[in-house]
């Protein structure tokens, strides 16, 4: 029985009077993530607590000997329980979590390995963690989640590596690069095509053995059986009964869809190995760090992991946006690394942006407030709200800005006569299901309001509900300085429901006059009712305040207003790898293309998108051993190479990529029973795998155990792939240059790795 929440909430006030607080910069915004009310204490919430592991630098070493040819132990894969033995969580950190989550109520929380999933009622969360929850919309969906940072008692905080669930949000959607029209269509590329170029032959398999392959999708894509037959039927005629299936549906059962991404992904990973056994990984793009997080825990999971897997997700920017903590990363990364223990090879795509070329974005309230630039080179002086003078800064590529609003903003502090409603124009704006409040609905106001309030009748023009009243409040002032006055709002709204609704009233204070710009209605249960906006169209935006942009900045020091904000350094455009692809313990899959859209021809770097490569922040060659001599033989030629990035764009010694590369463009895809040219490293990636898999079908015939993690392998073995010495990834997502990329150059390379693969000799130096 669970205790009253009060006493729920005085335990939780008492446990967590010492602790350690977690802060992250929230973008929910940015990626259309609008907040809508404040989350109801009795709906549901889940997190994951990923609690510290024991041993992981004996687990590291280990997983580099298994996965290193010529090394004693090459191939002597650890199990799941000597894995779980090794890193397994002390047992007194688990008992302390278990007691301090039975201690605040908690009752449904979950303990697998080293994670505890954990759900309850927001309003207990919110006590045990110390935070506030909101609702979250984005079109149709809708998450709860963490609006501000949490809190865990010390003595908890020490066994803790991080929580998942609390602020991740999705990776924003995108699909598949679509073929160009001509002259550039891309050459069509099939498993006939594949097995021609990269000469795979016909191959042994098994269909009764023990290989397993899987595609794994996170972006809500689902697959067609009806199309995969399709596809069998027209490219692969040579299949036999069953090889058109698929042997397993994990995490979502089979529903079926027409996602480009799933369709291009199963087809060719199933259609270049046709008869080995594969697997169709579907989790929900609700929380990119975190549903990454749970599908690593379920391959561990496994009694029989797919040996083969290919991921055509990541993420090609600043993590932070995705509210993505770096000991998020750090967690799932030692998943990465147990599956590469266990004997498992992952492809993940490296990404379709190129070098990842991103010029920073300014946030919502950007800058350092009470700060001003105290000698600098002016270059620009202009009026403009804070946000605009911080994206008129980047755009001019400015050194720093400072801004600070009108003074004559600030002095009208409150009505200084009464306010009229004057037959005033009000029409819905917030998408709401109140059947009160439908859309487009338009509503006239009458009425006086003194500083103290008043009553200000309301007609619904569209009849939907009856007249009433609105009785205002008096006047408030969120903060000191703000030009926002507010007023608390109460209506008894009669129509298809009856209901009482509260809310406030949004005046905006300008240079030579006042605005009532929006009446927010609530619910009784904390839900938008609906919002009324001023006027036939939105207001217009807040008064601007004096910006002044400089060239130079010298010194920076405090403002006499404290409304002031300034950037005295603004950051230089960044390059992105993809994330998971730059993870030492995954390889990762760029693209090429047919010179001159030639089938047979040789191959260069695609330029219908971006060969995903660069160096991570993240994660350092120290964990990618095997890479280190070709890499740095690439970094001293760079300087020579067209657009090479300058000496402080990158970390030369971070973990680069790509690691390989295959065919990305022109992918002939049945989608909904027609045919699509389709391209993307989300092309090469499956296509990779699945060649993987027949080197293991190879080897188990051979009396071998899997290929495992790939990578020291691969490198060990680069005369085994053609080496792209032609183009360059300095492309966007699309047909577009930045201005900075790295180009192919002879040997290893950030824009097609160590080139496409020479499956007969990959296949001879498997089994030697």
């Amino acid at each position: 029985i669970m205790p009253p929440r009060s006493m729920s909430f005085a335990m939780c006030a008492i446990a967590i009077s010492n602790a350690a607080r977690v802060d992250i910069p929230l973008f929910y915004e940015q990626h259309g993530w609008h907040r809508t009310s404040v989350a109801s204490a009795a709906a549901a919430v889940q997190f994951t607590i990923s609690l510290r592991q024991r041993n992981i630098p004996k687990l590291k070493r280990l997983a580099l000997e298994v996965s290193t040819p010529g090394h004693a132990s090459y191939g002597r894969f650890l199990s799941t329980r000597e894995i779980d033995e090794l890193t397994r969580p002390s047992p007194e950190a688990r008992n302390a979590i278990s007691t301090w989550l039975s201690e605040a109520g908690v009752h449904d929380a979950t303990f697998e390995r080293e994670n505890v999933f954990v759900s309850c009622p927001v309003g207990l969360a919110s006590a045990l963690l110390e935070t506030t929850f909101s609702v979250y919309k984005r079109g149709s969906k809708a998450i709860i989640r963490a609006s501000s940072g949490y809190k865990v008692p010390d003595g908890i905080a020490k066994n803790v590596a991080t929580i998942f669930g609390l602020h991740g949000i999705p990776r924003p959607p995108h699909l598949a690069a679509p073929a160009l029209a001509p002259p550039h269509r891309p050459a069509k590329v099939t498993p006939a095509v594949l097995a021609a170029t990269y000469s795979i032959g016909t191959p042994y398999v098994d269909r009764g053995g023990k290989g397993i392959q899987s595609v794994a999708e996170f972006q809500g894509q689902y697959m067609s059986d009806k199309d995969l037959r399709s596809f069998f039927k027209a490219e692969v005629p040579n299949a036999q009964p069953g090889d058109d299936q698929v042997a397993k549906y994990v995490g979502v059962p089979y529903r079926k869809g027409d996602g480009v991404e799933a369709l291009l992904d199963v087809e060719f990973v199933m259609g270049v190995a046709p008869g080995v056994k594969t697997q169709f990984w579907e989790w929900p793009n609700m929380d990119f760090c975190g549903d990454l997080h749970n599908y690593t825990a379920a391959m561990l999971a496994a009694d029989e992991p797919p040996l083969s897997s290919s991921i055509s997700y990541g993420w090609q920017g600043d993590l932070a946006e995705l509210h993505c903590k770096p000991a998020d990363l750090a967690a799932v990364d030692i998943n990465w690394m147990k599956l590469a223990a266990r004997g498992l090879s992952i492809m993940i795509s490296s990404g379709d942006s190129g070098a990842g070329y991103t010029i920073p974005q300014c946030s919502p309230t950007p800058g350092e407030m009470g700060k001003v630039v105290t000698n600098g080179t002016v270059l620009a002086s202009v009026n403009a709200t804070v946000l605009g003078c911080c994206n008129e800064a980047h755009s001019r590529g400015a050194a720093g800005w400072s801004w600070s609003p009108h003074q004559n903003v600030l002095a009208k502090s409150s009505l200084d006569k009464n306010y009229s409603f004057t037959d005033s124009v009000y029409h819905t704006s917030y998408p709401s299901a109140d059947p009160n409040f439908p859309r487009r609905s338009v509503y006239v106001l009458n009425g006086v309001l003194t500083s103290y309030g008043g009553n200000v009748a309301l007609r619904n023009v569209n009849g939907t509900i009856s007249d009433t009243t609105i009785m205002f409040g008096a006047e408030w002032t969120p903060s000191k300085g703000s030009p926002q006055r507010l007023r608390n709002i109460s209506m008894v709204a009669s129509g298809p429901k009856n209901e009482t609704l509260n809310g406030k009233a949004v005046f905006i204070v300008y240079p030579d006059s006042i605005m009532c710009v929006e009446l927010e209605f609530i619910t009784s249960s904390r839900t938008y009712a609906t919002i009324l906006v001023s006027g036939p169209n939105l207001p217009p935006p807040p008064p601007p305040g004096k910006c002044t942009i400089y060239s130079m900045v010298a010194a920076v020091g405090p403002s006499s207003d404290p409304h002031t904000r300034t950037e005295a350094k603004i950051r230089k455009p960044s390059l992105f790898p993809s994330w998971p692809a730059s993870s030492p313990w995954v390889t990762a899959v760029g693209a090429t293309r047919f010179i001159g859209q030639v089938v047979g021809g040789g191959e260069m770097a695609t330029d219908q998108f971006g060969s995903g490569g660069g160096f991570s922040k993240d994660f350092t060659q120290s964990d990618a051993p095997w890479q280190v001599a070709m890499v740095a033989k690439y970094v001293a030629i760079g300087p020579t190479l067209p657009k090479f990035p300058p000496k402080g764009d990158f970390d030369p010694m971070g973990r680069a990529t790509p690691d390989v590369s295959a065919l990305g463009e022109g992918y002939q895809v049945w989608v909904d029973g027609k045919v699509q040219s389709v391209g993307g490293t989300s092309a090469s990636s499956p296509t990779f795998a699945s060649m993987v898999s027949l080197l293991n079908e190879a080897r188990f015939k051979a009396g071998k155990p899997q290929m495992g993690f790939l990578n020291p392998f691969l490198y060990a073995n680069s005369d085994a792939f053609f080496d792209v010495v032609n183009g360059t990834n300095a492309f966007g997502r699309g047909p577009f240059t930045t201005p900075l990329g790295f180009a192919c150059a002879p040997g290893w390379d950030a824009a097609t790795g160590l080139g496409t693969p020479h499956f007969d000799k990959l296949l001879a130096a498997a089994l030697s």
